[in-house]
């Protein structure tokens, strides 16, 4: 599921700033969910 969400975004490059900008912060709060989720376990 992770890795399918960033082959997405890869493939939905934009050349648009600000949705690059929102794109990397929706990849590092999923990281970040990510992280928390193995730590947990």
């Amino acid at each position: 599921m992770y890795e399918a969400f960033l082959l997405v975004l890869e493939s939905n490059q934009t050349e648009m700033t600000g949705l690059n900008l929102n794109c990397q912060m929706a990849v590092n709060s999923c990281k970040e969910g990510r992280n928390k989720w193995e730590s947990i376990r």
